[in-house]
C-alpha cells in the first residue's frame, strides 16, 4: 500500500510545506530528467508533510532539502510512496538528487545509494508514526462511475480550510452518488469547492446548515461562473446544461442526505435553450446527413454561408440573454 494511491490526483494538491520561495529555488535547481516538475514538487510536498519538514528560502543550505531528498529516495526505492515504473522512478531519483549541493571539502560525489544510507530506516519509522489523517489526505479523492470512469475531486483545499470531517462528508456523499452514474462530471463541483475554500470566512462549516446561505453560495458561484465563461468566450449554453446537471447531483447527494441544508426554492438553475430547440437535417454533397439543434431553423434551401449567418446571429442572441441575466443577478446581489 502506497502513501499516494493515485498519481493523477497530484496536481490537485497545494504546496503547504514547500514555501513559495522554496518552490522557486527548487524549480531553478532541479534538472529536467524527463519527469514532471509539478509532480516532483508534490512528491517533495508529500514527504515533507509526512516528515513534518518545512522547506523555506534556505532549504538548499539548511539541511532540510537534503533530509527530504534522502527520505524521498528511500521511499521511491521501497515503493511505499507511489507506484512508478522502474524507468520513471530512476528519472525522479535523478531529479531529486540534483537538488543536493556538493560539499567543497569532500571530493566524493553524491549518489542515490549514499543518500539512502540510514534514510530507509528513518522513512519507515516516520511512515509508521504518520497520522491517519495525513495518510487519508494523500489518498487522491477519486470518484468512480458505474462504467469505471474515474475523476479526482479537488477537495484538498477544503480539507485544509474547513477540516477533515467536513471534507469527508462532502466526498462520501459525492462518491456514493457517482457510483450509480455513467460518468463523473465534476468541473462545477471543483469550482464550488474552490470557492468555499478561498472564502472560508464567509462560508464557515455552520453556514451549510442554513438554507438561505446554501442558496446564496450557489447563486454566487453561478454568477461568477457564467461571467467567467462569457469573458473567456466559452459556450455558456453548454455550460448551463452542465451546471443544471451538477445542481441535481448536489441535491441528490449532499442535500438529500441532510449533510447540507435544502434551500427553500431548490438550488439555482441557469436558463437554457430547451423547449424551443428544433432539430435540423441537412444532406451534404457526398450524401452524408448532418443533424443539429438550434433555436432558429436554417432553411435547407439557403446557402451554407447564409445558414451560418442565421445560426450565428441566433447564438449571439442566446449568449446575450445569458450574460444579461448573470450581470443582473450580480448587480442586484440576488
Amino acid at each position: 500500500m502506497t502513501v499516494i494511491k493515485y498519481s493523477r490526483s497530484l496536481p490537485n494538491y497545494p504546496l503547504q510545506w514547500v514555501s513559495a520561495e522554496a518552490e522557486e529555488i527548487i524549480g531553478a535547481q532541479m534538472v529536467n530528467a524527463d519527469a514532471s516538475d509539478s509532480h516532483a514538487l508534490r512528491l517533495i510536498e508529500c514527504v515533507a508533510h509526512v516528515s513534518e519538514t518545512t522547506l523555506g528560502a534556505t532549504c538548499l543550505t539548511d539541511g532540510s532539502i537534503e533530509k527530504v531528498v534522502g527520505l524521498l529516495v528511500a521511499a521511491l526505492k521501497d515503493g511505499s510512496l507511489v507506484e512508478l515504473g522502474s524507468l520513471i522512478r530512476r528519472r525522479y531519483i535523478r531529479k531529486f538528487t540534483s537538488l543536493l549541493l556538493p560539499d567543497p571539502s569532500n571530493d566524493s560525489t553524491f549518489d542515490s545509494e549514499h543518500i539512502s544510507d540510514g534514510a530507509a530506516e528513518n522513512w519507515g519509522r516516520m511512515l509508521a508514526a504518520c497520522s491517519k489523517d495525513t495518510l487519508r489526505y494523500w489518498g487522491g479523492w477519486p470518484l468512480f462511475s458505474r462504467k469505471r470512469h474515474t475523476k479526482y475531486l479537488n477537495i484538498q483545499q477544503v480539507w485544509i480550510s474547513h477540516g477533515s470531517a467536513f471534507a469527508e462528508q462532502v466526498y462520501g456523499a459525492l462518491h456514493s452518488y457517482y457510483l450509480k452514474q455513467a460518468r463523473p462530471a465534476i468541473a462545477v463541483h471543483n469550482r464550488v469547492l474552490n470557492h468555499i475554500a478561498l472564502n472560508q470566512d464567509k462560508w464557515p462549516v455552520e453556514a451549510f446548515q442554513d438554507p438561505d446561505r446554501v442558496s446564496e453560495l450557489f447563486t454566487e458561484v453561478m454568477n461568477d461562473s457564467f461571467l467567467d465563461m462569457y469573458d473567456r468566450d466559452r459556450d455558456t449554453d453548454a455550460y448551463a446544461r452542465i451546471w443544471n446537471t451538477s445542481m441535481l447531483c448536489f441535491e441528490q447527494s449532499l442535500i438529500a442526505r441532510d449533510i447540507w441544508a435544502a434551500p427553500y426554492d431548490g438550488l439555482p438553475r441557469a436558463p437554457v435553450n430547451g423547449s424551443d430547440t428544433r432539430h435540423w437535417h441537412r444532406v451534404g454533397k457526398d450524401g452524408g446527413e448532418f443533424i443539429g439543434k438550434t433555436i432558429t431553423r436554417a432553411p435547407v434551401e439557403v446557402t451554407d454561408e447564409h445558414a451560418m449567418k442565421i445560426l450565428f446571429e441566433d447564438v449571439q442572441s442566446d449568449l446575450k440573454i445569458v450574460l444579461d441575466w448573470a450581470q443582473d443577478r450580480a448587480h442586484t446581489g440576488a
